[in-house]
């Protein structure tokens, strides 16, 4: 089911032309690996550990208040608005496919997008060591933002509990305008790349 189907942002329409053909032809790539007919917004579509404990609803009124944007990595459609229309799909950012996208340029192509659209701040929230944090580190190099941040959970174990203190982390943001010190026990750390 779409949470929200009232909006439909394609991250394509704030590509340059080379980026949104490098962007298609990367999605073109991977189009084994979708299924089904439906679309849904991508927040809506994802399910994840990280996903359920997100206020998606919190992030649709800041993003209609234009207050800010979401855009995600995926090893996928590479990267995709959190509100752009797209099907179900079996691909995780493995070694591989982090090589396709990298050859196709996926950080160049997230560097046009934040420049096009000219943010004050741009946050990426990762686990500490993976493919995703790299490709947006690659990106955010590229970029003249004043200000980029990574932010990731430091001392805590087991995969869920990472991507759980994410969401929360994320949340606290967007609630607060800050990021918290620690939550669950676990720091949080910011990495400045800007």
């Amino acid at each position: 089911m779409d949470l929200f189907s009232d909006v439909n942002v394609s991250i394509i329409d704030y590509l340059d032309s080379g980026y949104r053909d490098a962007l298609l032809l990367g999605r073109n790539w991977f189009r084994e690996y979708m299924y089904g007919s439906r679309e849904v917004s991508a927040l809506s579509l994802y399910n994840g550990i990280e996903y359920r404990v997100l206020d998606k609803i919190l992030i649709y009124r800041r993003f209609i208040d234009r207050d800010i944007d979401f855009i995600v990595i995926t090893g996928c459609y590479g990267v995709v608005h959190a509100f752009e229309k797209i099907r179900s799909y079996d691909l995780a950012m493995s070694r591989s496919v982090y090589r396709v996208w990298i050859n196709i340029g996926l950080d160049k192509i997230i560097a046009n997008y934040v420049s096009n659209t000219s943010p004050c701040e741009v946050y990426g929230f990762f686990t500490r060591h993976s493919l995703y944090r790299e490709i947006y580190r690659r990106a955010m190099t590229r970029q003249n933002v004043s200000r980029a941040y990574i932010v990731y959970p430091e001392c805590i174990r087991g995969g869920f509990n990472t991507l759980r203190v994410l969401g929360e982390t994320i949340n606290y943001l967007l609630e607060n305008n800050s990021l918290p010190r620690r939550i669950y026990g676990c720091s949080i750390v910011v990495e400045r790349i800007r």
